[in-house]
């Protein structure tokens, strides 16, 4: 039975990652499956499997360009980038401004680079030119140039970092984004498709250089505007509390130091195997605590707030970053499934040792259990609903071609439904694992009671079926016998 549970939750929305790939952060094109590169992942709006990113911090060129808030999360799969972009690129940054003294922009020639796996696993505020050819690329560049100059103009878009991708044959389309305000000058003259990108957010827009119009610039500052979450005093509380892009300098960064570090969990609601870690990293916290290890957990939801300032870039969730202080440099954690994760703090604090490092495993150990619990919940949660429609139908409900698509819907509503509602708990993996079997043993009774009302349904119904059939054989039978009768003379 767990065999037919895990192949369903295979199959939802929210569990492609399971406990072995990361959620994706962009996922991949735009509504494309699984394309082979790693940055145009950014480019889907829709779910996927992410695969872990490589961890590479950003090249020091790209890290001087860039002072921003960094960008984590594009994953699913790959667009295919420009012939010459990967290898001739690198981690160089494609930045066409550069600072004066005073912070403000100042125009310069733009020599634009294809954008990279590089650069797209290590920035934020990419500006992404998208063309349909070389020959279209050089054509255009003075249209390009005139377009940067405008968005650089802006006050608060010097951060940006402008780069083009030729789109190559087999790519998914592009969608056409926002164009020029009907009616105006630019609306009728030639357009650039352009993908801005910030955080886990990504917008297109179609610009004309003929000019750039107020009203897309205005659009560009609002895309270009800081996600922050707004979180409640319950939010901040122990053992993990949340953190928001508006707290992250004070209560990550200063707040940890080289020899009592702060771990940053980035997650996303939607992020299967970050749900799966919810009660683990609770248990872990508390753990961490008790043994006096100095180190302190906060989490942050990638899909409520853009990077802020000083924070990695990451392509997946669950990515951890260990903080050292803001003389150190960060460290992007390769761990990110339970047991790696335990493996690695097991290194870096030799104090969780022996009884510790034993407790510590068997916590890790429980996500699999949950992982089988969850599915069971969720199974008895649809078959429930269907016998409720069963019964309240009045009869059995028709079989229909569509119903292991309805089924495959309902399950994945509850699904989502159920892991939004488990991300707002703080209990630990044993109590949670406890409240998940009291859950199941619920919804098992009340399984036995909806099946005996639906039994003693059927029989009523096989019963009035059987007195009507009666009762029909029986008003066809007394015409016969009355007419036998008069014909042997016993009705004179």
């Amino acid at each position: 039975m767990h065999a037919l549970h895990a192949s369903r939750l295979a199959r939802s929305r929210c569990a492609k990652a399971l406990l072995t790939h990361r959620s994706s952060a962009l996922p991949c094109h735009f509504g494309a499956q699984s394309c082979p590169g790693t940055w145009s992942r950014a480019l889907s709006a829709g779910a996927g499997a992410r695969s872990p990113d490589s961890g590479a911090a950003p090249d020091p060129a790209a890290a001087a360009a860039e002072p921003s808030e960094s960008s984590d999360r594009a994953s699913g799969s790959r667009w295919a980038l420009a012939a010459t972009a990967t290898a001739a690129v690198g981690g160089l940054t494609a930045l066409a401004l550069w600072l004066n003294g005073s912070g403000g922009p100042v125009s310069r020639r733009a020599d634009l680079h294809p954008i990279s796996e590089q650069i797209f696993d290590t920035a934020d505020n990419l500006f992404v030119f998208f063309l349909s050819s070389e020959a279209e690329l050089e054509e255009r560049r003075h249209e390009i140039q005139r377009v940067i100059d405008a968005v650089a103009s802006q006050e608060g878009l010097h951060r940006l970092r402008y780069h083009v991708n030729v789109i190559k044959d087999g790519d998914p389309p592009v969608p056409e984004g926002a164009g020029p305000p009907e009616g105006s000058e630019a609306a009728s003259a030639p357009q650039l498709r352009v993908v801005m990108y910030k955080g886990q957010r990504k917008s297109v827009l179609r610009l004309s250089s003929t000019p750039v119009v107020k009203e897309q610039l205005d659009q560009v500052l609002a895309f270009f505007s800081p996600l922050v979450e707004e979180l409640r005093e319950s939010d901040r509380q122990p053992p993990i509390p949340k953190i928001s892009g508006r707290d992250f300098a004070t209560d990550v960064i200063a707040a940890s130091s080289p020899t009592a570090p702060v771990l940053l969990q980035m997650f996303e609601d939607t992020c299967f195997l970050c749900f799966l870690m919810r009660p683990f990293m609770q248990s872990l916290a508390l753990l961490l605590a008790e043994r006096q290890v100095p180190l302190s957990i906060r989490r942050m939801n990638l899909e409520r707030n853009d990077f802020p300032d000083g924070c990695p870039v990451a392509r997946g969730t669950p990515t951890f970053v260990l903080f050292r202080g803001p003389t150190v440099k960060p460290e992007k954690l390769e761990a990110f499934k339970p047991k790696d994760l335990c493996d690695q703090l097991a290194e870096e604090f030799p104090v969780l040792a022996g009884e510790a490092l034993e407790r510590m495993d068997y916590l890790q150990s429980l996500v699999s259990r949950r992982f089988q619990l969850f599915t069971q919940l969720v199974m008895w949660t649809v078959e429930i609903q269907r016998m409720e429609q069963i019964y309240n139908s009045s009869g059995i409900l028709p079989l229909t071609g569509d119903r292991e698509k309805e089924d495959n819907v309902s399950f994945n509503y509850h699904v989502a439904n159920m892991m939004a509602t488990d991300m707002r708990r703080t209990d630990g993996i044993e109590d949670n694992l406890r409240s998940l079997q009291a859950d199941i043993d619920e919804a098992e009774h009340d399984a036995v009671i909806l099946g005996a009302l639906l039994a003693e349904a059927v029989l009523q119904g096989e019963r009035a079926d059987q007195e009507a059939l009666e009762a029909r054989r029986l008003g066809v039978a007394e015409p016969e016998l009355a007419q036998a009768a008069q014909g042997n003379g016993c009705g004179r």
